[in-house]
C-alpha cells in the first residue's frame, strides 16, 4: 500500500470515528490532494501516519504512552508545509 494510500484511509478511519478534530483535516486533506508535493518527504509522511494510527485526543494528559495528540500532529503538519 503506498504511504497516500494508507494516510487516507487512516485519516477516513479516525475521522468516522468522531475523534480526531474537524481543523486538522482542511492540512491532511491538501496533502492527500497534491501528493507529489510531499513524494520527497516520506519520513515525515511516515511520521504522520503513525501519529494518526496512534492518536488519542487525551495524550499527554499524565499517562505515560505511545499515543499522539493534536499537538503532535499539527507540530509535524507544520514541517511538512
Amino acid at each position: 500500500m503506498d504511504i497516500f494510500d494508507a494516510l487516507l484511509q487512516t485519516v477516513d478511519q479516525q475521522s468516522r470515528d468522531g475523534e480526531l478534530p474537524d481543523f486538522l483535516l482542511p492540512p491532511l486533506a491538501a496533502i492527500l490532494t497534491a501528493p507529489d508535493q510531499y513524494r520527497d518527504r516520506e519520513d515525515l509522511l511516515r511520521q504522520l501516519l503513525e501519529q494518526l494510527r496512534n492518536f488519542d485526543p487525551y495524550a499527554g494528559s499524565g499517562c505515560f504512552c505511545d499515543s499522539a495528540g493534536v499537538e503532535d500532529i499539527r507540530r509535524t503538519l507544520q514541517r511538512l508545509g
